[in-house]
């Protein structure tokens, strides 16, 4: 079980931004695992290689389950495709939490 940082799907601007991380973990214990101390530190840590100078955590994550191509599952999802049945829906295999962060201003 693992806390990762997903790249690709993080964004910066300026003095603020956007770090995407996964849980693999199920269900609560992901929830739980993003929330934490550890997650806000990590996020921190990798906004500040990306030149948000005293990084902070800025706001409430978002968290929602992805299914194993890293697409949303649930209510927020893609739309289903035609021919596609209401039961289509993908299994979750992880959770991802989108930190926003920002520069210290100061």
């Amino acid at each position: 079980m693992t806390l990762r940082i997903v790249t690709e799907k993080c964004e910066f601007t300026g003095v603020a931004g956007k770090v995407v991380l996964e849980s693999d973990k199920s269900g609560p214990l992901a929830i739980e695992e993003l929330q934490g101390a550890r997650a806000r530190q990590m996020a921190i840590e990798f906004a500040q290689t990306k030149g948000l100078s005293g990084a902070g955590v800025n706001g409430s994550l978002t968290i929602y389950p992805v299914d194993a191509a890293g697409d949303v599952v649930g209510e927020t999802a893609t739309p289903l495709k035609e021919g596609d049945t209401p039961t289509a829906m993908k299994p979750i295999v992880a959770y991802r939490g989108d930190v926003p962060v920002t520069a210290r201003l100061v």
